[in-house]
């Protein structure tokens, strides 16, 4: 029985350690990760707004160009510089 006791005693401390020393290297890889991710989730919305200015410039062009027509009509100013 004591011999039984052992073994599970032993078992107990090994899947501790193990668990301890497989964690440990898992935190600044995780923290790497994220720092990944924050940096992609930074270009990705830099990126989006270098192509709504690029399709800005190409409206600009093509209203120059008389490309694309403007329809204009009236508007309520109030209410646009409230929605800005």
């Amino acid at each position: 029985m004591t011999h039984l006791k052992e073994a599970i005693r032993l078992r107990d401390e090994f899947l501790w350690l193990a668990s301890h020393e497989l964690k440990t290297p898992l935190t600044p890889l995780q923290l790497q990760l994220q720092g990944f991710i924050r940096m992609l989730e930074i270009s990705d919305a830099q990126v989006g707004r270098l192509s709504r200015l690029i399709g800005q410039f190409l409206d600009v062009s093509r209203i120059s160009d008389g490309k694309l027509k403007l329809n204009r009509e009236p508007t309520n100013l109030k209410n646009v510089i409230q929605d800005v």
